[in-house]
């Protein structure tokens, strides 16, 4: 009989850092409101700062952002981690059942690490009870910073010094084709938001307005909201995205092109 895992067998961590601060007030407000029976330890990962409600893992500054993940990595002391960014706003309530069947069956299965929201989702559905699949070798991302639930000493060991967060998720992707099985993801969103608020230190603008509205504490003084010429550009970039991996060369340079054109003609426009 396998022991089924415990809720102090996982701590759920929001790997951030210091100049962030100004999200983790409504970060938390709404994680607290939307998972109120969170029966998890909670961390925060940050350089200096720390956040009066939640454990603090403090790393101070390293020269990149795998160096200071590592660092909160290696204090936590509980076999599985919930892995949540901080710009991913929860918008309805997480089922705390539903959270602790996914564990169980990470912990049943031995596998590695269970995407808790299909970005991207499984390959294909193995587990029809349970709404879950595979995430292949050589899948797109199948390591990402996308809430999911993370068998530690797996993750450890797809970090490596000297990278981004954008570099971590592609080239550890690459490095975990190395494990056959054992990651999984589900085809329904068990940690419900919808998009990140932030993209390159600035605020969506459909989010900042939405947010403003809730009242939950967001400061619009310390980072600017993007421009309507850089919203269009971001959008632009997500559709160039999807169609890249189909698109031959000439057309990729000629959408390059099609883009620029549209930023400067928006920013023109706009003065």
């Amino acid at each position: 009989m396998i022991a089924m895992p415990s809720s102090n067998s996982c701590t759920v961590l929001i790997p951030s850092c210091d100049a962030y601060l100004d999200l983790w007030k409504p970060f938390f407000t709404l994680f607290h409101q939307h998972w109120p029976d969170c029966p998890f330890p909670v961390a925060l990962g940050a350089n200096s700062a720390s956040w009066e409600s939640v454990q603090s893992l403090l790393v101070g500054t390293g020269p990149s952002w795998s160096d200071e993940f590592a660092r909160m990595l290696v204090q936590v002391n509980t076999p599985y981690i919930l892995i949540m960014l901080d710009d991913f706003f929860l918008r309805s309530t997480v089922a705390r059942a539903a959270v602790i069947k996914y564990l169980d069956y990470l912990d049943v299965t031995g596998g590695h690490m269970v995407r808790l929201h299909p970005l991207p989702g499984p390959d294909f559905i193995s587990n029809k009870n349970l709404d879950i699949g595979p995430a292949m070798p050589g899948s797109a991302y199948r390591v990402s910073l996308q809430a999911a639930i993370w068998r530690l000493e797996t993750l450890k060991g797809l970090v490596v010094p000297g990278e981004s967060i954008w570099q971590f998720e592609e080239a550890a992707s690459k490095r975990s084709d190395a494990i056959p099985n054992g990651f999984w993801a589900t085809r329904r969103s068990i940690i419900p938001y919808r998009h990140h608020v932030i993209q390159r230190g600035k605020w969506f603008r459909h989010e900042a307005a939405f947010f403003d509205r809730a009242a939950i504490g967001c400061n619009f003084t310390k980072r600017p909201i993007m421009s309507r010429a850089e919203m269009a550009h971001w959008r632009a970039e997500v559709i160039w995205g999807r169609l890249s991996r189909v698109t031959p060369p000439w057309a990729k340079n000629l959408w390059h092109r099609l883009i620029n054109l549209i930023a400067a003609s928006r920013s023109a426009k706009l003065g």
